[in-house]
């Protein structure tokens, strides 16, 4: 999660990084922590069959999905995923009839892999599209040696995460403009 709030705080419009005796602290909109791991982790079987989806570096997709999906005027999410660009996070967008529908970033640090901006537009949810790209994106970071994700979750997100198997660390701040 460190790597995450280093890049978001440092880089964001407005955000603050404060590095003081190992704790990191990002002025930037957060939320409850939670982990999992992932040798225990049920991830599914290969690839979701059924959904178009891909590792990609559609940094716009994942910026337009949230701005959408939490009620943001278009735009403005884009300002602070411009950190990412330059970045080695994977960027996993799932479509929809050929347009961007769900996303999900994961951020590796050390053996964890963070993930961030889980978002799915309105008339896409509560299709598994989400579920998929988390379940590929710690397929592939327990591939790559990763032991543990992190996240931080929504009270609208969480119930999906504790589905996958994460577990409550303790609260983190969070504040999110939904407009329904």
């Amino acid at each position: 999660m460190a790597a995450f709030y280093r890049l978001l705080g440092a880089r964001s419009p407005g955000g603050r990084l404060v590095e003081r005796h190992g704790v990191v602290a990002s002025v930037v909109p957060s939320c409850p922590a939670m982990t999992l791991e992932l040798d225990r982790a049920d991830l599914g079987g290969d690839r979701p069959a059924g959904i178009d989806w891909r590792r990609t570096g559609e940094v716009a997709a994942v910026a337009a999905i949230n701005e959408a999906a939490y009620g943001l005027p278009a735009g403005q999410f884009a300002r602070v995923l411009t950190a990412l660009e330059a970045s080695s996070a994977d960027v996993y967008v799932a479509r929809l009839d050929d347009e961007p529908a769900a996303c999900v970033v994961a951020v590796h640090a050390q053996q964890d892999c963070g993930i961030f901006m889980v978002a799915t537009v309105p008339r896409a949810q509560r299709r598994g599209l989400a579920l998929a790209l988390i379940r590929q994106a710690l397929r592939d970071a327990r591939e790559r040696g990763a032991t543990s994700s992190s996240l931080q979750a929504t009270r609208f997100g969480r119930p999906l995460y504790e589905r996958l198997g994460y577990r409550d660390l303790g609260a983190i701040d969070m504040w999110e403009r939904r407009t329904s």
